[in-house]
């Protein structure tokens, strides 16, 4: 279906459980092609197929409505085939197809910096 989808994992008894934390898609259903944690494991980027880099904070509740799209903090020109997080900044990296890489401040529209490849 093209989404992501976070678990929680809990361990009760010497039995495991898995149970859902949040569903989401790109815009149209475009597939999701990479996805990142923050360094504290509370928010998730994704980059996709719709040539969007978006988040969306685990900590602020679930969205679990099918077809719930995070917030765009970013867009190439072609899709998003890689995403990173960069700790000592809190800069998220992704590559495209179009054969840059962007370093994106979640807090601002446009990149703090790219580079052609």
């Amino acid at each position: 279906d093209g989404g992501v989808r976070c678990w929680e994992v809990q361990e009760q008894k010497g039995q495991v459980q898995a149970l859902p934390k949040a569903q989401v898609n790109h815009e149209n259903n475009s597939p999701v092609l990479c996805s990142t944690f923050s360094s504290d494991g509370s928010t998730v980027f994704t980059g996709g197929a719709d040539n969007a880099v978006r988040m969306w904070n685990l900590s602020q509740g679930p969205l679990t409505t099918p077809n719930s799209v995070p917030q765009q903090i970013g867009a190439h020109s072609a899709a998003v085939s890689a995403i990173g997080f960069l700790k000592s900044t809190n800069i998220i990296v992704s590559g495209s197809y179009d054969k840059k890489l962007l370093f994106w401040d979640a807090r601002t529209p446009n990149p703090v910096h790219s580079i052609e490849l």
